[in-house]
């Protein structure tokens, strides 16, 4: 009698412990391709026209649905510093005849191209999301080219940098600097600045010391105030 109960006791054992391997082989080997974050579901797959995986996120503009393609997922983008003077921009739509200008050095690697178009479909007339007249062009003062001293009332110049840090931030009036440490971070960049745009990553539209690193980091953007200060 003994034994029998060892022997169902046993096998009760083995019977939790297979079913506690086949959830661990679930939630570890089996890729998961459905991801919330702050209530968008962001689905896994794989880029068109190529093998690299990619996250697609559904929005809707306008009772339109719309899926954008990213290269990283909000969690692995959300701690890039945007700064939120920088997502003011949308504002140029209802400015007649802006124009955001996007520009990069001459010469610059694949992937900040990439990262640049990115950006350009975001706030161009790809989503009906922002709707702004934009335009490429290559960064600096030379014939047909464009830097910060372009920028004016109606005409905002975004340029792609690389830097010492992963962020996006105001240089001066109308000049937003998009800074990556390389080609790759760029792609980074670009995507933590576009999932602001779209809401998926929340940004606090209070004034810019919310999110700004510090002075020894960056240029002070336009109202920056720096931490534990106080207005004078």
């Amino acid at each position: 009698m003994a034994s029998n109960k060892l022997s169902v006791t046993t096998m009760f054992i083995i019977g939790i412990a297979a079913a506690l391997a086949a959830v661990i082989f679930i939630l570890v080997l089996v890729p998961k391709n459905d991801y919330n974050y702050n209530g968008y579901v962001i689905q896994k797959g794989t880029c068109p026209g190529s093998t690299v995986l990619c996250w697609f996120a559904e929005f809707n503009v306008r009772g339109q649905p719309y899926v954008m393609t990213f290269y990283y997922h909000p969690s692995q983008v959300d701690n890039i510093t945007v700064v939120p003077d920088t997502l003011k921009v949308t504002q140029l739509a209802t400015v007649a005849n802006s124009t955001l200008y996007i520009t990069v050095p001459n010469n610059v690697p694949g992937k900040v191209g990439v990262a640049a178009i990115e950006i350009t479909r975001v706030l161009g007339k790809r989503y009906n999301l922002v709707n702004l007249n934009v335009k490429t062009a290559v960064y600096g003062t030379g014939p047909d080219q464009i830097s910060c001293g372009n920028a004016s009332g109606n005409t905002v110049v975004m340029s792609f940098e690389q830097g010492t840090i992963d962020a996006v931030f105001v240089r001066s009036t109308n000049c937003i600097v998009v800074s990556a440490t390389d080609a790759e971070r760029a792609v980074a960049v670009a995507d933590a600045y576009a999932y602001r745009l779209i809401g998926v990553i929340y940004t606090p539209q209070q004034n810019s010391t919310a999110s700004s690193p510090s002075t020894a980091q960056l240029p002070i953007p336009i109202n920056y105030i720096p931490p534990n200060s106080t207005n004078s």
